[in-house]
């Protein structure tokens, strides 16, 4: 009978690390894929705000902070 509380405890014990694996490793994809996703819209946002200064004035000179051409 001891023998049988012993497995059923190294049973849990088992069942509870691999829970807590999994359950971490749902999580960091979850937030990859969250931070993917916002990466994903702000680069978006920025190429839709480029797009609609150029159209304001397409003769404007658009650079960047370092001095190169976006276009």
């Amino acid at each position: 009978m001891m023998e049988f509380i012993g497995l059923m405890a190294l049973q849990h014990t088992l069942l509870k690390n691999h829970t807590q694996q999994s359950e971490e490793e749902y999580y960091r994809s979850y937030s990859e894929g969250v931070f993917a996703r916002t990466r994903r819209t702000v680069m978006m946002l920025k190429a839709l705000l480029f797009k609609r200064r150029e159209l304001k004035n397409p003769q404007e000179d658009f650079r960047h902070h370092d001095g190169q051409r976006t276009d």
